[in-house]
């Protein structure tokens, strides 16, 4: 969620990252005619797209309902929905071109998040493209040197990728994460080792940028196989 005058125009930075991302791997927007937004929020960053591309239809879904209500209320011709904390969506199989998701593999427990994998394949049309973002290696740098997370939890989060390739932790508690209560929300970071190996050969990794979001997150670009 973002705040103030700086978000009013909506999430300019990141619409410009998943579009640089797919550019980058030779996708251009006018091979997209149906999109998801998964995890829109308040839909900051469809709601750019939306305007730039308006011949593409534009969805957004999102398990805050407050925040996709008010999306739907104010911002005509994206079609908004809630999500649920489990697939399905209620959409049809192969149904969409390109669906992106910025900072929400980032939150979902490891195996929460290979079932959304599959569900996002189940939508995504063979050739058509997810683009993601999560926390890996560059995180762990990034939130040290701000002293956002302490020497100690560092080396836990290094030791995990190292061993397992996920590190995860409920930190939003009982009390949730804007409205959104799920054991399987909170922190994940995920390694580019751990991705390819539970993805691939169902998705074709086309791009790995290591920090390419804001210098901490990592940016994928997968084809649907």
């Amino acid at each position: 969620m973002a705040r103030g005058a700086i978000a009013a125009a909506g999430g300019l930075y990141e619409a410009d990252m998943v579009v640089d991302a797919l550019a980058s791997c030779g996708i251009e927007m006018d091979q997209v005619r149906h999109a998801l937004d998964f995890g829109c929020s308040s839909a900051r960053v469809v709601r750019v797209l939306a305007a730039a591309y308006p011949g593409i239809r534009w969805r957004g879904c999102d398990p805050n309902g407050p925040a996709v209500e008010w999306a739907g209320a104010n911002l005509p011709g994206i079609d908004f929905f809630r999500s649920g904390d489990e697939p399905p969506l209620p959409l049809p199989d192969g149904s969409l071109d390109l669906a992106y998701a910025i900072s929400i593999w980032s939150h979902f427990g490891p195996e929460l998040g290979l079932r959304w994998f599959d569900e996002m394949r189940r939508l995504i049309r063979p050739g058509g493209h997810l683009v993601f973002t999560t926390h890996g290696l560059t995180s762990v740098a990034y939130y040290a040197a701000r002293e956002l997370r302490s020497p100690q939890q560092s080396d836990e989060i290094l030791g995990d990728l190292y061993r397992q390739g996920f590190w995860y932790a409920p930190e939003f508690g009982e009390q949730g994460d804007w409205g959104v209560v799920n054991p399987e929300w909170g922190t994940a970071f995920l390694s580019p080792e751990w991705v390819l190996a539970n993805l691939c050969p169902r998705w074709q990794v086309l791009e790995f940028a290591a920090g390419r979001n804001q210098e901490n997150q990592d940016v994928y670009v997968l084809r649907r196989v």
